[in-house]
């Protein structure tokens, strides 16, 4: 799919179908993938045809039905995006809304489309989600109607912070579980440990009533190297078919290569097939995948692919904003989002990819990015512009929603253009030295995981 496709979004009225990034270039096997992970506030917008009967498009605008908003279906006239992340925390946090199916979970799907499925541990230990006997099997069951590939149901060590592990810590003691007595021997904390016993009790639970119809990411947990080092020892033997990295993961590379080294020895790799980093959406970490799965691939797993979410687009959207490009320096990249109201109607922008041409013409670092919406729906069907601050219906908000997700994808797509080798000078200069430790780790490894454990402590304490 060249560029002039995907850019190309001047004859929008009546197209058939839209951009398919299935196709892309910079989305090819070896590039990590983003996955939206799509509110239910979205899909239960998407299915409400009748919340869009006023947003009739006028002669020249974009021409769409709320079906197209459906990105995971290949005749959307949006675009297509076949990789996405569903929470059963949302999609399942009653008996009820755990027995249905929605449009982006319904069966069958196009064979290129992949969901991916959060356990809803997160919402459990908030309390969102009332913990009861039967609620492992519930978001077991609900994981293997509706996803390809799911986290087991973890419970985050991010809780400790907030305060939310208490209650499940008091449960856990008064179910018989000597969880002080191993916090002590092992010298942790008992909220750490309560989090990673009820962890292993649901691995028990899903191991044990699996039915083969989703394949399971093994979730590991920790806010330091040593409560990711001992999660793992703990967790390592349940036998699912991928991994998942939450905590301080995706922000503490040298804790995820620490583990990559272990799974390499206890031959957790080899037969890999998905990996997946929770809770992150910055060009940089896609960037630093991509390079992990690239080198994962040529080193020790040739199977592998990655991925990784947020709901950046939609909780943006909440607050109508909107994403319109990215800015990039020496020092860092990061997406460029722009408040939607009056300001920019008095600004003389016609639509959102207006301002996005404006914006981007003020500095060589800027780079707009080009969505459906944004450039095809006038800035006055998006808000309300009698007011100073937007004012948006629920059919509005889907629209921004949408616009957001396809920029999200855009700006991964512009990034990935810059992995290759002939845009080297194009990337952050502080990519380079992740770039050639990782490949460094990576090399060793597929030789000597000892050589490997001591390259990466040696780069950590900075005598490398």
């Amino acid at each position: 799919m060249s560029s002039t496709t995907i850019n190309n979004f001047a004859s929008m009225g009546a197209r058939k179908f839209g951009v398919d990034y299935s196709e892309s270039k910079a989305f090819r096997c070896d590039r990590a993938k983003y996955t939206p992970a799509v509110s239910m506030s979205y899909i239960n917008q998407v299915a409400d045809s009748a919340a869009f009967a006023s947003l009739q498009m006028a002669p020249g605008e974009l021409q769409f039905t709320p079906a197209d908003l459906n990105f995971t279906d290949p005749r959307s006239r949006l675009f297509f995006y076949p990789w996405a992340l569903l929470s059963a925390g949302q999609a399942a946090n009653t008996s009820v809304a755990a027995a249905k199916t929605n449009w982006l979970t319904q069966k069958p799907r196009d064979r290129r489309v992949v969901i991916i499925g959060d356990s809803g541990g997160f919402q459990i230990q908030e309390g969102t989600i009332n913990f009861t006997p039967s609620t492992p099997g519930q978001m077991l069951n609900w994981l293997e109607a509706n996803t390809d590939y799911s986290m087991v149901l973890d419970f985050p060590t991010g809780g400790i912070e907030r305060g939310s592990v208490g209650p499940h810590l008091e449960r856990l003691v008064a179910d018989g579980h000597d969880v002080y007595g191993e916090a002590d021997k092992y010298g942790f904390s008992p909220e750490y440990m309560a989090c990673l016993i009820q962890t292993e009790l649901n691995n028990q639970h899903f191991q044990a009533n699996r039915t083969g119809q989703t394949k399971f990411l093994n979730v590991i947990q920790g806010r330091s190297e040593r409560e990711s080092a001992f999660w793992y020892s703990r967790v390592k033997h349940f036998p699912f078919e991928g991994w998942a990295f939450a905590g301080q993961h995706h922000t503490h590379l040298s804790m995820t290569l620490f583990r990559l080294i272990e799974m390499h020895q206890d031959g957790k790799l080899a037969d890999c097939e998905w990996m997946h980093f929770l809770g992150i959406s910055t060009l940089k970490a896609g960037m630093i995948l991509s390079r992990l799965q690239k080198a994962l691939r040529s080193f020790v797993a040739p199977k592998l692919s990655i991925s990784f979410d947020s709901s950046s687009p939609f909780q943006s959207s909440i607050y109508a904003t909107a994403i319109v490009g990215f800015e990039r320096s020496a020092d860092r990249w990061s997406f460029r989002p722009v408040r939607l109201g009056k300001e920019l109607l008095s600004g003389g922008y016609r639509t959102i990819s207006d301002y996005a041409d404006a914006w981007a013409s003020e500095d060589i670092n800027r780079v707009k990015v080009s969505t459906s919406i944004g450039h095809g729906i006038s800035l006055n069907r998006l808000f309300q512009p009698q007011s100073t601050k937007a004012s948006m219906n629920g059919a509005q908000v889907a629209l921004l929603m949408n616009h957001n997700i396809q920029a999200y994808i855009e700006g991964f797509r512009k990034a990935y253009q810059n992995l290759d080798d002939g845009a080297v000078l194009d990337r952050p200069l502080a990519l380079f030295q992740i770039e050639a430790m990782i490949d460094e780790v990576c090399d060793r490894l597929a030789t000597s995981p000892r050589a490997a454990r001591t390259y990466l402590a040696a780069v950590k304490s900075g005598v490398a």
